[in-house]
């Protein structure tokens, strides 16, 4: 029997913990309306024999047009529980400094999460299945566009 190992993780703006073992994925999606015009995403965990392999994709249009992005990354199995340079809000508090008194939000250390590292395939510009070459295709758009801005 394969063991899950415990992971925390951001999902909609809060720390929930989810496990995996190799070979399973989570996979979680949004999409909402903004004022100009709409977001949303989807993000991934899977698991494999090394490690854990989070994708996440946003995407969303507002009145400058539509956007998306790719960001991947990568956590080794040890180092799961590694990362402890996050911190917890607790709330705000009085600060009296120089006979000022401001309020200020106070943290405290909240270890215990991912070390993700960024990740980057071995595949990454030339695709031997398809033969699509992501690089030439990304050099010929850039070209069109600037021959189209008269660059």
């Amino acid at each position: 029997m394969t063991i899950q190992r415990r992971f925390k993780a951001d999902i909609n703006g809060g720390e929930v913990t989810l496990a995996l073992a190799p070979g399973q994925e989570i996979h979680h999606g949004w999409h909402e309306p903004t004022d100009e015009g709409y977001m949303g995403g989807s993000v991934t965990f899977e698991a494999d024999r090394e490690g854990i392999q989070r994708t996440l994709f946003t995407y969303g249009k507002d009145c400058d047009g539509r956007v998306s992005s790719v960001h991947t990354d990568f956590c080794p199995w040890d180092e799961l529980k590694a990362y402890d340079g996050r911190r917890k809000p607790l709330g705000y508090a009085d600060v009296v400094e120089d006979g000022v008194t401001y309020r200020e939000m106070q943290y405290a250390p909240d270890p215990g999460w991912p070390n993700w590292q960024e990740y980057t395939p071995a595949r990454h510009y030339d695709d031997k299945v398809t033969g699509f070459d992501q690089f030439d295709a990304s050099v010929r758009h850039y070209d069109e566009f600037a021959e189209a801005m008269n660059y």
